[in-house]
């Protein structure tokens, strides 16, 4: 009986013991010590895949190409060679100018810094513009860095138009838009709006090209000449990338693939539109990191910082 009293004892005082240990592991929080894994400082994920219709191209040809020695095309001539020699030409202003049907004529604009740390700050709050008949077309042209004739840094967009029709008249503007007071290391500008404007006539070839004009407004800055090499894009039709940039900074976006882009992509949401397929791409961006990988037209990517 002693025994059956000594055991019951036993048992009760187990569960006693044990109440007390559920109650302290209950109320004392548990710590796991994890080992720490190296993450990537850039980081570009995909999010999904959308499904898109193909949105044509300019309603003439677009080759994304700074005019220039190094441009893949032959027999470019500027927008500029169809005005007088020495003329400035004005933004705000709407430029009514006959061009040969058949040629390839060059647009490109750029913005100039006295240092490349002040470009990379102005960049920030520039906007830079290039529509074709009221339509955005910005995504599809060639953009990149360079020096001018000065040796200053400089940051250039630019496409060469072809494919013209007699009798189609088009409106091409190309330009930028400041957002926020910045200076270029000579200057100070306040916001507003530099775009060019030229209204091109299409029409048989003849021996001096001429060209009119209508003031509208007071310019603001002149546009620079520019040279960058761009591959010509081998499709008759543009396809969607989305890109989410939440990296608090701008995005240096090299594709390529069926062709080739590069891209500076502020800080939000983009659309770029680019020829259908699939690219390798190069990104730098983080104060400095760059990752690489795969993206194809119709996806959507976020790019984000860690």
């Amino acid at each position: 009986m002693f025994s059956n009293l000594y055991k019951k004892f036993l048992l009760f005082l187990s569960l006693v013991l044990g109440g007390i240990i559920m109650q302290v592991a209950c109320a004392s929080p548990v710590l796991f010590l994890f080992p720490p894994t190296p993450t990537p400082t850039f980081t570009a994920t995909p999010t999904f895949t959308r499904t898109f219709t193909p949105t044509p191209t300019a309603p003439v040809g677009l080759v994304p190409c700074l005019v220039g020695e190094y441009c893949p095309l032959s027999h470019v001539f500027s927008i500029r060679d169809f005005f007088p020699e020495g003329m400035k030409l004005q933004a705000g202003v709407k430029y009514e100018v006959e061009i040969p049907y058949a040629e390839n004529i060059g647009f490109n604009f750029g913005w100039c810094a006295a240092s490349q740390d002040i470009l990379e700050q102005n960049l920030k709050e520039i906007e830079f513009v290039f529509s074709i008949d009221g339509w955005d077309y910005l995504g599809a042209v060639a953009s990149g860095y360079r020096t001018n004739d000065d040796g200053d840094p400089c940051y250039f967009i630019g496409a060469v138009l072809r494919d013209w029709r007699i009798g189609e008249t088009h409106e091409v503007k190309i330009g930028l838009k400041i957002l926020n007071n910045i200076s270029d290391g000579w200057q100070i500008y306040t916001p507003s709006s530099s775009v060019y404007t030229y209204i091109i006539h299409p029409i048989l070839p003849t021996p001096t090209p001429t060209a009119t004009f209508t003031p509208t407004r007071t310019p603001t800055r002149i546009s620079l000449p520019a040279v960058y090499p761009t591959r010509t894009p081998p499709c008759a039709e543009l396809a969607p990338l989305y890109i989410q940039n939440n990296t608090n900074g701008y995005v240096a976006l090299n594709l390529n693939g069926v062709t080739s882009y590069s891209f500076w992509l502020a800080p939000g949401y983009q659309t770029l539109w680019i020829c259908p397929g699939s690219y390798q791409y190069v990104a730098s961006g983080c104060g400095g990191s760059s990752i690489s990988g795969t993206m194809s037209a119709g996806e959507e990517h976020e790019f984000y910082c860690q």
